[in-house]
């Protein structure tokens, strides 16, 4: 795991976001103005011990990415709760190893077919909605908080989707902690020839797959889940015996999170924190905002 600011990083930051500022920007520029945040933030302007304030702060700060990311267009970000944003707080003051099991952000692609989003091109080229990219400076700025109320250093870990790489390379550097990529946690894809099986099944489900032995392998290739399954208990003993002390962001899709157990779909940018064992599971279905992301 590297810090952000070696070569590597750089480069893949350079290839994840290509125009897309990110809080590096020289200032002078309207893309520093995330970084003013983050910066003034540190210097604790608002009442650190107020969740409302903190609140106020990240959504004051999605609204300026917004507006950066797209200056012509009204986007949709959601507001940070208070009452999440204490309950998360509470959880990451607890002692012992904490790790944050985090859903990408929104695909944004030139279809909204499900099958085509699924296959290989689109699946791991396409990047993330500007509305989820605002949104990750704003949950970065509560992770780069929580750094400085427990003392520890953020790791960010992500899979190779670009959907992913790109929130987990913001989380990376507002929080200036460390970033690597693990291809355990890349998003599996859909075969650009599907079979009329593969397809029925599909069709059944609107598109997705259910995480189980049957659905998994029919779609995926035979064997993808007890992969997955066995990819993620690994992932989880290797961080098991990692530093208490380094706070774990494992930024992948839902077939890793339903194959480390975290049931169901979360939605954007939602996360489940586990305890120092990685068995329990405090959800955040919609991260520390009061409603779905778009």
């Amino acid at each position: 795991m590297a810090r952000t600011e070696n070569p590597a990083f750089q480069q893949f930051r350079r290839d994840m976001f290509g125009p897309i500022p990110v809080p590096s920007i020289p200032s002078g520029s309207r893309a520093a103005l995330p970084l003013a945040f983050v910066r003034s933030f540190e210097r604790g302007p608002v009442d650190l011990a107020s969740p409302a304030s903190i609140a106020e702060t990240i959504t004051e700060l999605q609204h300026s990415e917004a507006t950066i990311l797209k200056p012509n267009d009204a986007l949709f970000t959601r507001e940070a709760n208070p009452e999440m944003i204490q309950s998360f707080l509470n959880i990451m003051r607890r002692p012992g190893k904490k790790t944050i099991w985090m859903r990408h952000g929104l695909q944004k692609s030139d279809t909204a077919e499900k099958i085509p989003m699924m296959q290989e091109e689109r699946n791991v080229n396409d990047p993330a909605t500007e509305n989820s990219l605002a949104e990750a400076f704003g949950f970065a700025l509560l992770l780069n908080y929580v750094k400085r109320m427990t003392g520890k250093t953020i790791r960010v870990r992500t899979s190779e989707n670009m959907r992913a790489g790109q929130i987990g390379a913001i989380i990376a550097e507002v929080t200036e902690g460390e970033f690597g990529v693990d291809r355990r946690l890349n998003c599996l894809n859909y075969s650009n020839e599907l079979t009329e099986v593969q397809r029925a099944y599909l069709a059944a489900h609107n598109g997705t797959v259910d995480w189980n032995e049957p659905g998994a392998d029919l779609i995926f290739g035979e064997g993808s889940y007890r992969q997955v399954n066995q990819d993620m208990q690994d992932l989880t003993e290797e961080l098991a015996q990692e530093d208490e002390n380094v706070i774990e962001i494992v930024m992948t899709h839902t077939q890793q999170l339903n194959g480390k157990g975290i049931r169901g779909r979360l939605g954007i940018l939602g996360f489940a924190a586990s305890s120092d064992t990685g068995e329990e599971f405090e959800v955040y279905q919609e991260n520390v905002y009061s409603g779905p992301g778009a």
